[in-house]
């Protein structure tokens, strides 16, 4: 009977996600009083992104490979769903978000088969987490002991991942066959995105490392971006203004329109000038390394202020 009534709790949590996100207060966990992640935990299950069960989080329980998907897929907003041709994926809670998670090149399956109730590995956490926020796999050896034992298709992900400090290893060891635990996901994320906006408003304030953006009608402004900036699939048709911004990484567009006014991607600025990133100059699916933005009007929209305490 808990059984049920535990995964009844989880479709529900997972039906109130599809709403956008407003202020909620974070939820006491009994089980998470000094695990390294209590402060992570409380912020991404205040914002819906992981649940509990029950009044526990269980922080030391493994996640499955389903359920990394719809974490992913909370975050992005994916809009495309594959077909499903896979033997082992059946109707369940889970299923769109796993066939979004493939459509959009982050989850892949092994021929017939994408093993969805399977316990995610580290390697394999890096692998869908690189790929869902378009990092560049690297080759500059991240230096762990067990190097050997990391699979060639992850070593790449586990080594930018390690470079820019986003998944660590525990005595120079990465253990990569490990199942990585629900307390371990929500470090990885923390570590991974400093800024998730996902309710039409605007923002500012300053954000150490990637932001992603996966609604329309968001407004960032005077903000600072040490990372990369995504504009997510959940933007749809709609468009993201940007006024004041700077950005020291790159920016990806996978949707929508981007209207810029001063600001800056990567180590080149506008020089005050007024841009504009339209279909015209970025279509949907481009990455602005970095440069001066194309000119043109800046007030292609004037979109309604909104609250500006709610940065995630």
């Amino acid at each position: 009977m808990k059984l049920k009534i535990c995964a009844a709790a989880l479709v529900l949590a997972i039906l109130l996600t599809l709403l956008p996100i407003y202020a909620s207060a974070a939820p006491a966990f009994s089980d998470i009083s000094g695990n390294m992640a209590e402060e992570a935990i409380n912020k991404w299950s205040g914002w819906g992104i992981l649940s509990g069960c029950d009044g526990r989080f269980n922080p030391a329980g493994p996640i499955t490979r389903a359920d990394m998907a719809v974490i992913i897929d909370r975050i992005m907003n994916y809009r495309t769903v594959a077909p499903n041709t896979f033997s082992d994926l059946k109707d369940m809670y889970y299923t769109d978000a796993v066939l979004k998670a493939n459509a959009a090149g982050v989850l892949l399956g092994d021929g017939s088969m994408i093993r969805p109730t399977a316990e995610i590995t580290r390697e394999e956490a890096a692998v869908i987490l690189g790929r869902a926020l378009g990092m560049t796999e690297s080759n500059v050896d991240a230096g762990f002991r067990d190097r050997a034992e990391i699979s060639s298709w992850a070593l790449g992900y586990v080594n930018a991942m390690a470079t820019r400090g986003i998944m660590n290893g525990y005595q120079n060891a990465f253990n990569p066959r490990e199942a990585i635990t629900r307390a371990e996901v929500v470090a990885v994320l923390n570590n991974a995105i400093a800024g998730l906006f996902t309710k039409p408003a605007e923002y500012t304030g300053n954000f150490n490392g990637t932001v992603v953006v996966s609604a329309p009608g968001v407004v960032l402004r005077d903000m600072e971006i040490s990372g990369d900036l995504i504009i997510a699939q959940g933007v749809g048709t709609g468009e993201v203004t940007l006024i004041n911004v700077s950005i020291a990484g790159s920016m990806s567009v996978r949707s929508g329109r981007v209207t810029a006014a001063g600001t800056f991607v990567g180590t080149a600025g506008m020089g005050g000038e007024i841009g504009v990133l339209g279909e015209k100059d970025v279509d949907s699916g481009s990455t602005i390394p970095g440069g001066a933005i194309p000119g043109g009007n800046p007030c292609g929209s004037n979109p309604r202020r909104g609250n500006p305490g709610r940065q995630h």
